[in-house]
């Protein structure tokens, strides 16, 4: 399983990519966008284990 380091490492390898906090006092949750039209492609939270 890739884990969460991977993972934003693997985005900041990529040309066009970037990740942010887009939530106020939310620093783990991660919004995986382009760069040059800013469209998400991916969403990194936090979730229990009865979501699944």
């Amino acid at each position: 399983m890739i884990s969460y380091n991977g993972i934003i490492a693997y985005v900041e390898s990529l040309a066009h990519t970037s990740h942010d906090c887009p939530w106020e006092g939310d620093f783990y949750s991660r919004v995986l966008r382009r760069s040059d039209n800013k469209k998400w492609f991916g969403l990194i939270i936090k979730a229990p284990k009865s979501f699944f």
